[in-house]
């Protein structure tokens, strides 16, 4: 319901990551935490202006409720514990933020997903080799920091 569409084996292992998903998936995904339980679709057109430069109305699908507000509220509790006291401390020093570390087995990937009250960001690391990015380069250190520094330079907080 959270916009995934990529195959999700049903077993208990789905909880730790262990079905493969996009990073555009998972970002979308998190826009449900952020935005009180509706989905809002990722979007890559925000605006498209004519030749004189006026702004053009753009269809931008209609968000969809697929958990409580207050579901998504404790979910995004958690989520900002990550960022002040867990995994994910790297990237400290956003007003507001939220997101998740993850890292796959023999740190093969590192991702951070995190969000503010006007972005939903992700950032994924690593080779397209199935290759290790060596000892310790887990999400909270490698992907977190680049999240954080994304984020001070928009300037969107």
């Amino acid at each position: 319901k959270m916009g995934i569409v990529s195959p999700l084996q049903p077993d208990l292992t789905l909880a730790l990551g262990s079905s493969p998903v996009t990073l555009l998936e998972i970002t979308g995904a998190y826009t449900v935490f952020a935005n009180h339980g509706e989905l809002r679709p990722p979007t890559a057109v925000t605006s498209v202006r004519d030749r004189q430069g006026r702004k053009l109305p753009w269809p931008m699908p209609e968000p969809v409720q697929v958990l409580s507000p207050e579901t998504a509220r404790q979910v995004a509790g958690l989520l900002a514990q990550v960022i002040e006291r867990g995994t994910g401390r790297a990237a400290r020093g956003i007003p507001a933020s939220r997101g998740k570390t993850g890292t796959t087995d023999n740190n093969r990937d590192a991702w951070f997903i995190g969000y503010t009250p006007t972005l939903v960001t992700g950032v994924w690391m690593g080779h397209d080799r199935n290759q290790s990015l060596g000892s310790g380069e887990t999400g909270g250190r490698a992907a977190a920091p680049v999240w954080l520094e994304f984020l001070r330079d928009q300037r969107v907080y």
